[in-house]
């Protein structure tokens, strides 16, 4: 009798019981991002954006549901998202999928990371190439973001 099958069940039970502890640290990562965040700045191709846009910009957290609200422009392209989280990423990472406005259906992808009480979030804005620094470069199409929870 060959102990292959036994051994090959045991490595997918194994993984399959490791994928549990990584859904709970998910979901409790998940209940932090829950609230409105107001932006600290904005870097958006090496660029930092100005104070009026930096200042209209909040970000809305419900459930895995993400919303803009602010700036038009903005909020006609991305209005509202779903979060995937995966902390056990190093860094951690996030996808945004838009589900309304302009760029529906796009998927961004991103890393983040806490500062005490600020979230620091870096995302590629356009293709499939997820950030692996906390950094926006010139003609990278990627926004790096820093926002805090509002206090309620």
């Amino acid at each position: 009798m060959s102990l292959r099958p036994l051994i090959a069940l045991s490595a997918v039970l194994s993984l399959s019981v490791a994928a549990e502890p990584a859904k709970d640290d998910a979901k409790k990562e998940l209940e932090k991002f829950q609230g409105t965040w107001s932006t600290v700045s904005i870097v958006m191709d090496g660029t930092t954006l100005d104070d009026n846009l930096r200042s209209s910009l909040k970000f809305v957290v419900k459930g895995d549901a993400f919303s803009i609200k602010g700036e038009d422009e903005i909020v006609k392209q991305y209005a509202k998202a779903t979060l995937k989280l995966d902390p056990t990423n190093k860094p951690k990472s996030v996808d945004f999928t838009i589900g309304e406005g302009s760029e529906k259906g796009s998927v961004l992808e991103g890393i983040y990371e806490w500062n005490d009480d600020e979230l620091k979030v870096c995302v590629k804005m356009t293709g499939k190439e997820r950030p692996t620094e906390f950094a926006s470069k010139e003609n990278s199409q990627v926004a790096l973001l820093v926002i805090k929870k509002d206090k309620n």
